[in-house]
């Protein structure tokens, strides 16, 4: 299904956005974590630092955040299985693809509140720059 839709609706693409956006109710406390699977240093990363900033995208301050209870694990998840894989392995080598899992840390009672336009409004911020910049 998803190759279909690539197929469908990228045929002219030469670079893609993969955004995977999350709902992490643990910590509660409002906090975008950004979880890129490109390369380090590489010109994708470099993309994806452009919109997130590269503080944002550090593996080890991610890697912090999620061992300090956001996720009650030691580290990050890794990138297997995640569907960005497939997207670039369906688009290779006509395009490339930049982009992360974004995790929303809101508590249950609050994710729909006044988090939610925060957050829509961080999107629409960065999309908008990504457009016109």
């Amino acid at each position: 299904m998803l190759a279909g839709l690539l197929a469908a609706h990228t045929q002219h693409a030469r670079h893609l956005v993969y955004l995977d956006w999350h709902s992490l109710v643990r910590s509660g406390d409002g906090r975008l974590l950004f979880l890129c699977f490109n390369q380090t240093g590489d010109a994708l990363y470099g993309r994806a630092a452009g919109w997130w900033g590269e503080a944002a995208l550090d593996r080890r301050a991610v890697d912090s955040a999620w061992a300090d209870g956001v996720a009650r694990s030691a580290r990050r998840p890794t990138r297997c299985g995640l569907q960005m894989w497939g997207v670039q392995h369906e688009l290779a080598p006509r395009a490339d693809v930049a982009g992360a899992v974004i995790e929303l840390c809101a508590a249950p009672e609050s994710r729909y509140a006044g988090l939610e336009a925060e957050v829509r409004l961080t999107l629409a911020h960065r999309c908008l720059w990504a457009t016109f910049a």
